[in-house]
């Protein structure tokens, strides 16, 4: 464009030195006298010879309006133009320097290609569709398009949310089948499919696999593997992966301490959550509000209120901010002791901190009214969840019953189960066998009965709690019901249900304790022509 531009300036100088030695040679002294006298230039328009060279007069005047536009035209660029080449920049001229290779052309062409297919195959896990996933990398690779490191991976990560541990180990078998690359994040899927299986035994199999295969493992191999152990409580198994962990050179981290101390907290060992938690400080490491709350989730099972409100200042001194579960550990901790006012207390606090309660908060204060058989601040608590939005989960409702059993409140039970049908709240076993226990204590058998019958409607099947309140209710009335006991009872092992020495007793007040034994025995018997894996004692 400067090219250009300067060839037109040189055109127009050019123009113009000729222009001035063309009027010089044209009109002389004339023109010169014309404009340095004022009576020159009129008496030099009127004049005769003017007339004869106005053609001559003309051309060179249009010649100077041409080469004085080009000069403009070529010193200021034009709006038009300026916007034009704002929005739509002038490709580069074509050269032989600017004209790509073919090998890359060849590499960008490859690169659209993998990211089509890294789309599609990021959009197929992203919606949890695995088999889908799957398919579009063996697609992939038999278009001749190799998939990188991390798709295969993707895929297994896949069944691992999904707990899906069968899904991951074809997978992983497809991945050597495939050649595909076989890493330490592929086996860090396969434990993390295992551990949220709740199989922390094959945990411990996949990471033996990692090393055999000469794989190094990481942080987070060992913390998957530790995770898996303290969901299920087993405190030995986490604490001997932490062990192999640091004589494999690795230090734990805040997440590997907080599923240590969960291991803890799952068995109630408040001295083992306060031993880690400790070494978490000298280790330099800040414990979070998870660390916390399981320190005080295990004080709660230990029923320990003193050190759960001691967690609970120390988390606050540390400038961390509780949440629900952390204030619902620290109820759960008053209801385990049965200190229903301190409960209410930390329900205002949490309140006061701008938390909001949940339905397991609820539970919790309700449960702690249950030592006293205080149904009625129970049935408050209900209403104040009713209130809060929080009654669709029927723990809530359960509980309040709960509380109504034991003060043998059976009308208040029955307006709790009545307000939790209306709301279409779906009721489970646990709530069905703690609302038969009043009415079977004061031997209303009919309404045991009738709650047997609703079971049915919702797809409920008993078990031996509800089993026993519903022996017990035939052995309290007044007469007695042998006859339906029996029925009651025979049913029951024909339909599998366990027998303990608590229904056993309760049938025994029924029918005799020696009518009671020859009936176990009787139903334990395999019948003819039915397996015997029907019947179980």
């Amino acid at each position: 464009m400067q090219k250009g531009n300067s060839s037109i300036t040189a055109a127009c100088i050019t123009c113009g030195i000729l222009l001035v030695f063309l009027g010089d040679a044209l009109f002389g002294d004339d023109l010169w006298t014309a404009f340095s006298q004022p009576s020159g230039l009129p008496s030099f328009v009127d004049s005769t010879w003017w007339c004869a060279e106005c053609p001559v007069v003309i051309t060179s005047v249009l010649a100077l309006v041409l080469s004085g536009y080009l000069k403009r035209c070529s010193s200021l660029k034009s709006p038009i133009m300026t916007s034009k080449s704002k929005s739509s920049p002038r490709p580069p001229a074509v050269s032989m320097r600017a004209t790509p290779s073919p090998s890359k052309a060849r590499a960008t062409s490859q690169s659209a290609v993998m990211y089509k297919w890294r789309s599609a195959i990021e959009e197929a896990v992203h919606e949890g569709n695995a088999d889908r996933a799957r398919a579009l990398i063996l697609e992939m690779k038999e278009s001749g398009c190799q998939p990188d490191e991390a798709m295969p991976n993707m895929v297994l990560s896949v069944f691992a949310k999904k707990g899906d541990l069968r899904g991951a180990e074809a997978w992983f078998e497809e991945m050597k089948a495939h050649d595909f690359e076989v890493s330490v994040c592929t086996y860090n899927a396969m434990m993390d499919a295992c551990a949220k299986s709740k199989k922390p035994k094959l945990c411990d199999m996949w990471l033996s696999k990692l090393l055999a295969a000469g794989i190094h493992p990481t942080l987070v191999s060992f913390t998957t593997v530790v995770s898996a152990h303290a969901h299920s409580g087993a405190q030995e198994q986490a604490e001997a992966v932490v062990a192999r962990m640091k004589d494999a050179g690795l230090q734990p981290d805040v997440i590997c301490y907080n599923a240590l101390i969960h291991a803890c907290s799952v068995c109630g060992n408040i001295a083992g959550t306060e031993r880690w938690m400790t070494e978490m400080q000298a280790n330099g490491i800040q414990g979070s509000v998870q660390t916390y709350t399981s320190a005080i989730d295990a004080c709660a099972k230990a029923g320990d209120v003193v050190r759960a409100e001691a967690c609970m200042d120390r988390m606050i001194a540390a400038g961390l901010e509780p949440n629900v579960v952390s204030f619902s550990a620290l109820m759960n901790a008053c209801a385990q002791a049965g200190e229903q006012e301190k409960a209410a207390h930390w329900y205002a606090k949490m309140l006061e901190m701008g938390v909001k309660p949940n339905s397991h908060t609820y539970s919790a204060l309700i449960n702690a009214c249950s030592s006293t058989g205080d149904a009625a601040t129970a049935e408050a608590w209900l209403s104040r969840a009713q209130a809060a939005g929080e009654v669709s989960d029927p723990v809530i409702y359960s509980a309040v019953i709960n509380v109504c059993g034991r003060a043998n409140d059976s009308d208040r039970a029955w307006k709790v189960f009545e307000q939790m049908r209306a709301r279409n709240v779906h009721p489970h076993i646990v709530l069905f066998a703690a609302l038969a226990r009043p009415f079977a204590h004061n031997g209303n058998f009919e309404r045991v009965e009738q709650i047997a019958e609703i079971m049915k409607e919702y797809g409920v099947a008993s078990n031996e709690y509800f089993l026993y309140a519903h022996l017990l209710a035939y052995a309290h009335c007044r007469p007695r019901q042998p006859k339906r006991a029996e029925a009651v009872f025979m049913h029951a092992m024909e339909s599998g249900i366990p027998i303990n020495s608590r229904v056993l007793g309760a049938l025994g007040r029924s029918v005799g304790r020696e009518r009671a034994e020859s009936l176990h025995a009787e139903g334990a018997k395999p019948k003819q022509n039915q397996p015997p894996w029907r019947h179980r004692a």
